[in-house]
């Protein structure tokens, strides 16, 4: 939004007023977030796998941005940074890192807030961040139908096939 305005000045002894033309750009800040949930989808345990946050200020002001509810943030999320700068047309990336050594889903909320880098306490409304992983273990038993549990085909001719049955079971 742009103000105008003009200001007069009186000088004693001087009949003619002079005048000043004021003009203000009044911008409150807002950057535009890529996404608002982040699904690591299901990875095996200790694996780990790094998902991007990209914010774009899209103001005519610089915004300073910070991360709430990371107090319990689970230990398998690692997110850095947590709070920036953007000055006004470029991009911030927040790197998100899941990494679990146990079985589970892991649902998680934080959000980001957005304010004028000058403090006078212009912010945007908060957005929610939703990430989700899921950790799996693969684990497999070899079921083999014999007395003495190995796989042996015995004595086998050169271009002869021979089979073995054997079952493999998830655990």
């Amino acid at each position: 939004t742009e103000y105008k305005d003009e200001l007069i000045c009186l000088i004693q002894d001087n009949p003619i007023p002079t005048r000043v033309m004021l003009t203000c750009k009044g911008a409150e800040p807002k950057v535009d977030i890529e996404v608002d949930s982040l699904d690591f989808e299901k990875l095996v345990v200790n694996i780990p796998r790094t998902k991007y946050l990209k914010l774009k200020n899209v103001s005519e002001v610089n915004c300073k941005w910070y991360l709430t509810g990371l107090e319990t943030l689970p230990p398998v999320y690692k997110i850095e940074p947590t709070n920036g700068v953007i000055e006004k047309g470029k991009e911030s990336i927040i790197s998100i890192t899941f990494c679990s050594d146990k079985q589970d889903k892991f649902p998680f909320q934080f959000n980001l807030e957005i304010e004028d880098n000058l403090g006078y306490g212009v912010k945007m409304q908060p957005r929610a961040i939703k990430l989700m992983a899921e950790a799996f273990k693969v684990s497999v038993e070899l079921v083999i139908d014999n007395d003495s549990k190995v796989i042996d085909f015995g004595n086998v001719k050169v271009k002869e096939f021979k089979s073995f049955p054997f079952i493999l079971r998830n655990l």
